[in-house]
């Protein structure tokens, strides 16, 4: 199987977070989700979140994206990082995404 780009709903507490995006010291919801996927799939992969949140904040539904060559489905991946993520931190729903759907067009109009 080729390359699949997986999108994640994700809902997580931030209190003892240093935010989304992965410090030099600290647990983060990326490297935490990062973690979790080598675990499964045995790749090392970037997850590409929507935005970002500072520490200790909340995400109610935070989206983000990763590429795998994974075959497990992916009702598998989503209950086997659910069943390795702390319970303050749950895919609420993962679907396939695009393998472009990070990279959005920009028209002139936007330009």
């Amino acid at each position: 199987m080729g390359n699949r780009n997986i999108l994640i709903h994700i809902h997580y507490e931030g209190t003892r977070y240093e935010g989304w995006q992965i410090q030099p010291r600290g647990l983060t919801i990326q490297g935490l989700l990062q973690d979790c996927i080598y675990r499964l799939t045995g790749q090392r992969v970037k997850v590409i979140g929507a935005g970002r949140t500072d520490t200790g904040v909340h995400a109610i539904e935070q989206i983000a994206t990763f590429e795998t060559t994974s075959v497990h489905s992916l009702n598998v991946i989503k209950r086997a990082l659910n069943a390795m993520l702390p319970d303050d931190v749950r895919i609420m729903k993962i679907e396939k995404a695009e393998l472009n759907f990070t990279e959005p067009e920009i028209s002139v109009e936007d330009a």
